[in-house]
C-alpha cells in the first residue's frame, strides 16, 4: 500500500515537473527573457539615450554601481577606454551592443584591476 502511494506520488511529481518546465529561451510566457549582461541592438534601437552612458543608465542602471568599492572599467571594441563616465563621449548611433562583465570575467579577459567589472561597448564597423 505504501509503495503504491510512493509510486503514485513519483508519477505525479514527474508530470508536474514536465508541465512547469523552463519553457526554453522564452521563459514559458512566449516573450524572450532579457539577458541582464547584454544590451542588444534591438534594445538600443528602442532606447532614447544619446550616449553609451545614458543608454546603460536607462536600460541597465545596476551596471553603474560600485562593486567592492570600485566602478566598472569601460572598454570600446576590446580596448580600455577609461572610466565609466567616459562612455558619455560615445554616441548611441555608433553602438552595436553593450556587455557587462563581472570581475571574474573582466579579469580573465582583460587582466587584473577589474574588481568592479567592466562595461564593453562594441561599435558598428
Amino acid at each position: 500500500m505504501l509503495s503504491r502511494r510512493v509510486a503514485s506520488l513519483s508519477v505525479a511529481l514527474v508530470f508536474v515537473a514536465c508541465a512547469s518546465g523552463s519553457g526554453g529561451a522564452t521563459g514559458g510566457g512566449g516573450t524572450p527573457r532579457r539577458n541582464t549582461n547584454l544590451i542588444s541592438a534591438q534594445e538600443i534601437a528602442g532606447a532614447s539615450g544619446g550616449t553609451a552612458y545614458e543608454l546603460v543608465q536607462q536600460l541597465r542602471p545596476s551596471w553603474l554601481v560600485t562593486r567592492g568599492g570600485n566602478m566598472p572599467v569601460a572598454y570600446l571594441d576590446g580596448v580600455r577606454y577609461g572610466a565609466v563616465e567616459d562612455l558619455r563621449t560615445v554616441g548611441v548611433d555608433r553602438i552595436r551592443e553593450v556587455r557587462f562583465l563581472d570581475s571574474r570575467e573582466a579579469t580573465t579577459r582583460f587582466g587584473t584591476g577589474h574588481t568592479g567589472g567592466a562595461i564593453e561597448v562594441l561599435t558598428r564597423r
